[in-house]
């Protein structure tokens, strides 16, 4: 998060400096302070949203070089569904803000952080792992081996069966 952080840096700063009247900063920094911080944002976000599920894939497959395999971890996410993803992130974000909110508050909010952190951190890595492992594996239908199909009519039967319950015919063939 090194990248969205200069832009969105230089952004607050220009804001924060703009309001004083002998400002050093660079004329342009100032007028392009909101379209900087704006652009610092949108990577941010960007970033954020590849950079959950390619920590998964990375785990998933056991290869530092695939957290930067955009596009089978595009692949990833289609499987996903869109909109499951973004919904998913959408609530991850909104603990996170809870988290943050609850973190200003002194003292008694810190020690409350400090069970609810791992219990989150716990809850995001399991529930990323879910929708990654729900998108690559998929399970093959169940063959039961307790029961068998009549030669006659098609019915499912017991596997130990001479005769079809259903029409009466011999399953020796």
């Amino acid at each position: 998060m090194i990248a969205p952080a200069i832009p969105v840096g230089i952004g607050v700063y220009s804001l924060f400096a703009s309001f004083e009247a002998d400002s050093r900063i660079p004329r342009f920094l100032v007028r392009e302070a909101r379209v900087i911080l704006a652009a610092g944002i949108v990577l941010a976000f960007v970033v954020a949203f590849m950079m959950s599920m390619a920590i998964v894939h990375m785990v998933k497959t056991e290869r530092f070089a695939k957290a930067f395999a955009l596009g089978e971890i595009f692949i990833v996410i289609k499987k996903i569904g869109w909109v499951k993803y973004i919904s998913w992130l959408m609530e991850v974000f909104m603990f996170a803000i809870f988290w943050c909110v609850l973190g200003l508050t002194p003292i008694v909010g810190w020690f409350i952080l400090l069970i609810i952190q791992p219990i989150f951190g716990v809850f995001l890595s399991r529930s990323a792992a879910l929708l990654y492992a729900d998108a690559v594996t998929s399970t093959p239908p169940v063959v039961s081996l307790e029961n068998k199909f009549c030669i006659a009519c098609g019915a499912q039967i017991p596997s130990a069966a001479v005769y079809c319950p259903l029409c009466g015919k011999s399953q020796s063939g």
